[in-house]
């Protein structure tokens, strides 16, 4: 009786444990599975073959592409990374467990796993594409270049590679070697209209406007009514100063796109640019009932404003660009202090280039902005002071020196007065020379 209980065991244990042959014919099962997109029989199969081989590369290896394939992301970079620690010498199970973690949105550790498998396959370019791939899809250019570069240089002819580095050269506003690619990439499909725009803003980017107005209406002769491609024609128009030629684009195009801000925006600019200052502010206002945080156009609303007199409704939208544009939020301050010089208010004024000093304390621009309002007040001793206290961070600077002159020729200073004439006239000639002018007035 105890023998046959033991028989039973034995075979049924047997039975549990796949044989080398059962294992090969489960690998062949779970591989028609996958060619036939029979994802969770591939599973089944590989599970199997798991249990009896947990070092079996391949099949964990299958397993994480048919759980990929059902969109399973954790339980396909649970069988990637194992066929990454059982079988290290394979490439697809790493870069598997890449992609997983990436769909798991897990940036960080997708790089860490990709990087790590750039330093073990060292030669292969489908590893570099992939780690460069992850910094993008990470949205983290400046990490993608090196590997995007490095696979360009072993794929030159790869599209999509070209492609992706170019993108991200224009991301980060490295124009020149964006033009150059999108440009090659141009020659080879003149009639990809994403191409061409890209290219485009790559020569606009590197101050190459004419040969953006080419490319684009070479663009707008296939595709006369694209109104993304006629927008940034007149972009380049305008960047030309060909402000007629741009405003000929954007009137109709206004027109015909009412609800596009930056049309309206671009058109405003264009006036502005001609001398219409009130069909400027009117442009600007509808791009900004379109878009109410249309930085930009609240900024140059202000210049126009300003060019007009408008004191304070230039002030409101010099001060509402500060909050939109934190990047340009000091010259918005210092705009602000420009328009209550102008009124007269001299105290609002100085308040403003404070504002405008605090948030860019290593700009000598700002400080000198303040030498002068105070100069235009008369203020002749709160300017000294506060320009030589400048002059301490900026010893050099002469757009504070000349200001300084300014305020020693109306206190009677002449020894201090020599001591910056001397400085200007190694830096700024024309500044010394309109000292010594007003010195004979």
């Amino acid at each position: 009786m105890f023998r046959s209980i033991l028989i039973l065991f034995l075979a049924i244990g047997m039975a549990a444990t796949p044989s080398i042959s059962q294992t090969a014919a489960l690998m062949k099962s779970a591989q028609q599975a996958m060619s036939k997109q029979d994802w969770q029989g591939a599973i089944t199969s590989t599970q199997k073959v798991v249990k009896a081989e947990p070092k079996n590369g391949p099949a964990w290896i299958i397993q994480s592409m048919a759980y990929l394939q059902l969109n399973n992301a954790p339980a396909a970079a649970s069988s990637a990374s194992t066929a990454a620690s059982v079988a290290p010498t394979i490439l697809q199970g790493w870069l598997l467990w890449g992609e997983a973690l990436q769909r798991m949105n897990k940036a960080d550790s997708a790089i860490s796993v990709l990087t790590t498998c750039s330093e073990r396959f060292p030669d292969s370019s489908r590893v570099t594409y992939a780690l460069g791939m992850a910094y993008v899809r990470a949205d983290r250019c400046e990490g993608a270049i090196t590997p995007l570069e490095e696979t360009m240089f072993r794929r030159p002819d790869n599209v999509e590679i070209v492609k992706q580095l170019a993108a991200c050269y224009l991301k980060l506003e490295r124009f020149h070697e964006a033009a150059d690619l999108f440009g090659r990439l141009h020659e080879s499909s003149p009639n990809d209209q994403n191409i061409s725009l890209r290219f485009a803003e790559s020569l606009l980017g590197s101050k190459r406007a004419d040969s953006a107005v080419v490319v684009l209406r070479e663009a707008s002769q296939r595709l006369p009514d694209n109104a993304q491609i006629l927008t940034l024609l007149a972009i380049a128009y305008q960047q030309g100063g060909k402000y007629p030629e741009a405003r000929k684009i954007l009137e109709p195009l206004s027109a015909s796109f009412p609800n596009d801000a930056d049309i309206w925006y671009n058109l405003g600019y264009v006036q502005n640019a001609l001398g219409e200052r009130a069909d400027a502010i009117k442009a600007f206002k509808k791009a900004i009932a379109i878009r109410s945080n249309f930085g930009q156009a609240w900024f140059n609303l202000g210049i126009a404003y300003a060019e007009e007199g408008f004191i304070d409704e230039g002030v409101n939208a010099f001060q509402r660009a500060a909050i939109l544009l934190p990047t340009q939020a000091a010259t918005c301050y210092n705009s602000v202090a420009v328009l209550y010089r102008r009124s007269g208010s001299i105290d609002a004024s100085v308040k403003a280039h404070r504002q405008a000093i605090s948030l860019a304390p290593k700009d000598p621009d700002m400080y000198s902005a303040l030498g002068h309002t105070y100069l235009t007040a008369e203020r002749y001793t709160d300017a000294k002071d506060f320009l030589e206290g400048a002059l301490a961070t900026f010893p050099d600077n002469a757009e504070i020196l000349y200001p300084l002159g300014q305020c020693y020729i109306r206190l009677g200073d002449a020894a201090a007065l020599d001591r910056v004439l001397k400085q200007l006239d190694a830096q700024r000639s024309e500044y010394a020379a309109a000292l010594r002018t007003m010195m004979k007035l």
